[in-house]
């Protein structure tokens, strides 16, 4: 109600220049044609996020109508009003007895719907807000109300069982919701005013609290401060990343510390699905370990493709999960007599030596993922990629394999130069899992270097980011002797002694690397 009683009567919202309508626009006051466009064709600029200072939420649309269900359109007044009473009773009375919003067009209802979800996370802020009073009320024996939130270290034992009860909730939530409020009041401000206006809902909130738990207050005020201007508009995945990474940036060490710190809680854990079926998940293992199962999974499922089986590769990967956890192969079985050679599980006969599939079909041979140009990557020919040796042989099950140290597979790490030369402490990123800390960073590129087939990007950008330089090259063979002088102090690649980089030609074929590293510096 404060927010919309310091509007002035017939004041509109603020609109952007580059959205004002040009001469012909129909739309222009003036114009020839019709002032108004149909209710059909009004729309939320695409991809927006609507609501309170979000790009787009206050683009004016002329002639909209100034009702109830009219306020939620495009850049008027509930379309970008904070989430609260007004909104909700507006939008109730809007939806009528029935509920079917008569006379709402898409538009309006979008917006309809964007102010429910912003008053449902204001209702919610306002809840972990009393939540927070209960906690000054229950502080623990000894702890003194202090700082500007008047919130003490830690709240009475007896808090979260009494919350618990309230709520029909476990402890174990009634925890959560605790912390989560003290958290609020005194760690992360910036999060609590978007939380309070409805830019940001509980899950995201959530999110914020998670990622910053080991920053001390002002490094969590600092991490926040990083993301805010754009959290709201960022879905869970892309909001996960950017406060990670904010949180790396503030504070590096903490983050490798917490990291190694979590390695100790390493487990297995195992339930039982909505569905009846059953589930198996590692947690807290280590990284380099985890990309390399997960493409030796891929791998073996490729095989298994390739053998036959029918399925979609998330079945087909989980199939080959369970084979390599239980030593198994899932291959239909080696027929006897002259088709032998032609099955898929035997796709070549046995060599001269009887061994199958000959000399040349050892591990690393021309079979195994990446050993030609048609070989089977832990991403399939399409894309490319050299991965793990082949199992032994055919009908052997892929624990009977040797792999390669160190991960493999087609694997995009970046690594700002100055991290990687430990001049610096900035995040790197893995594609598709995220920022990882700098420690970690340079561990895995070390790891990558024991695959000769890694591929060693370096992109020059300038002062904004931008790339005004690019190659790539790969370590020296291990064998390979280097006969000229290289430049003072250099040491080869990361990775160890030994393996020095070797530039290679450009060429149009698709890369096939075990791993490609990105390596970026400022001019």
């Amino acid at each position: 109600m404060a927010w919309l009683s310091s509007i002035e009567p017939g004041e509109p919202p603020a609109e952007d220049p580059e959205d004002d309508p040009g001469p012909d626009d129909p739309a222009r006051p003036g114009a020839a044609g019709p002032r108004s466009r149909p209710a059909k064709e009004i729309r939320a600029v695409k991809g927006s996020r609507r609501g309170p200072g979000q790009p787009g939420s206050a683009r004016r649309v002329p002639g909209g109508s100034p009702g109830p269900v009219g306020a939620f359109g495009t850049g008027q007044l509930l379309d970008t009003a904070p989430g609260g009473a007004v909104v909700f009773g507006q939008a109730e009375h809007a939806a009528g007895e029935d509920g079917r919003f008569a006379g709402a067009s898409d538009d309006e209802l979008t917006g309809i719907i964007c102010g429910l979800d912003r008053t449902e996370a204001a209702a919610c802020a306002l809840k972990h807000a009393a939540v927070a009073e209960l906690i000054r009320r229950n502080p623990d024996d000894g702890c003194a109300l202090e700082g500007p939130a008047q919130m003490p270290g830690s709240y009475d034992e007896f808090a979260e069982t009494e919350l618990a009860a309230a709520l029909a909730e476990t402890r174990c939530a009634a925890a959560g919701m605790l912390d989560l409020a003290h958290d609020l009041e005194t760690r992360l401000p910036g999060t609590k005013a978007a939380f309070g206006s409805g830019v940001l809902r509980l899950s995201k909130v959530e999110i914020i609290a998670r990622a910053t738990a080991h920053l001390d207050p002002a490094e969590a005020r600092a991490a926040e401060t990083l993301v805010l201007d754009r959290a709201g508009r960022l879905t869970p995945g892309g909001l996960a990343a950017a406060i990670k990474r904010a949180a790396i940036q503030v504070a590096p060490d903490k983050a490798a510390e917490r990291r190694e710190k979590a390695e100790r809680n390493a487990r297995v854990q195992r339930w039982m699905e909505d569905s009846g079926n059953a589930a198996l998940m590692g947690r807290e293992l280590p990284p380099a370990d985890v990309l390399a199962a997960d493409q030796r999974i891929t791998w073996w499922a490729r095989q298994l493709k390739k053998a036959g089986l029918d399925g979609d590769m998330d079945q087909l990967r989980a199939l080959a999960y369970m084979d390599i956890m239980l030593g198994r192969d899932s291959r239909p079985a080696v027929p006897a007599g002259p088709d032998a050679a032609r099955h898929p599980a035997n796709p070549e006969p046995a060599g001269a030596d009887g061994g199958p599939g000959g000399s040349d079909r050892g591990p690393g041979g021309t079979d195994g993922p990446g050993g030609g140009p048609d070989g089977d990557g832990p991403h399939g020919p399409a894309d490319g990629g050299s991965g793990p040796a082949a199992p032994a042989g055919p009908g052997l099950p892929p624990a009977a394999g040797v792999l390669p140290a160190g991960f493999a597979g087609r694997l995009h790490l970046t690594i700002p130069l100055a991290t990687l030369l430990n001049l610096a402490q900035r995040p790197g990123e893995i594609a598709g899992l995220g920022p990882i800390d700098p420690a970690l960073a340079r561990d895995l590129a070390t790891s990558a270097a024991a695959n000769p087939k890694s591929t060693y990007c370096v992109t020059v950008t300038d002062q904004q980011g931008h790339a005004i330089g690019h190659g790539c090259a790969r370590p020296e063979p291990k064998n390979h002797t280097r006969t000229g002088h290289g430049p003072p102090g250099d040491h080869g690649p990361p990775g160890g002694p030994g393996t020095g980089l070797r530039p290679r030609p450009a060429r149009r074929t698709r890369h096939r690397s075990a791993a490609r590293v990105h390596l970026h510096r400022l001019r």
